[in-house]
């Protein structure tokens, strides 16, 4: 995300995970302000739809910037880096959390970890699934 809002003089605000997060996020910006909101799930909030997540508001903005472009879907896609996400659950107890999350970043020099969503050495949030 970073690369591709940097690449249209963006910024990526990340915000503890869930819904409200995202919108209670957002009302601290101005609709022209943002390009759109997001989760890990691939559901969408468009300023232009009144931050909704909505499939098919989504849809319509995809056709309308192919419309706008005058290009096929393949066409603006090819211009974007490929990425994949691997998502899974793993059952954890709370006080072992803050241990594998320490196991992780040493396994894992190079990667980021992101505790926005409560994961961290305090333990479970609201909205969280650390526990």
């Amino acid at each position: 995300m970073e690369e591709i809002a940097a690449r249209h003089g963006g910024k990526v605000v990340r915000v503890p995970v869930g819904r409200q997060a995202a919108i209670d996020a957002l009302s601290s910006y101005r609709p022209e302000q943002i390009a759109l909101a997001g989760e890990g799930t691939g559901a969408v909030m468009m300023p232009q739809f009144r931050f909704v997540y909505d499939g098919i508001a989504s849809m319509l903005a995809v056709l309308s910037m192919m419309r706008d472009k005058g290009r096929k879907l393949s066409e603006i896609l090819g211009e974007y880096p490929r990425y994949s996400i691997l998502k899974g659950q793993l059952p954890l107890v709370t006080q072992r959390i803050p241990a594998l999350l320490a196991e992780l970043k040493e396994r894992y020099p190079d990667g980021r970890a992101n505790v926005a969503d409560g994961c961290g050495s305090t333990g479970r949030t609201a909205g969280s699934t650390c526990a």
